[in-house]
């Protein structure tokens, strides 16, 4: 179970990293046209697909993040579950040991 959250921690802090870069070259690509002498403004086709890169982004990291979330809270539960269960049997035993004195 360990091996499968680390794995998942990996994975999930690559697609982050890899966010970040595409997110960074998105924005260097804006700030190139908008500079560029020969086209001021940024063409319909252009404003459109950086558009739809960055609402990508958003819904990918969104999603990211939102299974994260999940799989945290569960580790979280399974581990106050564990502690539970670990306190009940040594309540247990301690009767039977009080039973026994």
């Amino acid at each position: 179970m360990e091996t499968i959250l680390i794995i998942l921690i990996i994975a999930i802090l690559g697609l982050i990293i890899y966010m970040i870069f595409l997110n960074q070259r998105t924005l260097n690509k804006i700030v190139n046209y908008k500079r560029s002498d020969k086209e001021l403004k940024i063409s319909d086709e252009r404003y459109y697909e950086l558009n739809n890169r960055i609402q990508l982004l958003i819904v990918v990291s969104s999603i990211i993040i939102l299974i994260g979330g999940f799989v945290g809270y569960n580790s979280i539960e399974s581990i106050k579950n564990e502690i539970n269960d670990d306190i009940k049997h040594y309540k247990s035993n301690l009767q039977h040991y009080d039973k026994n004195l």
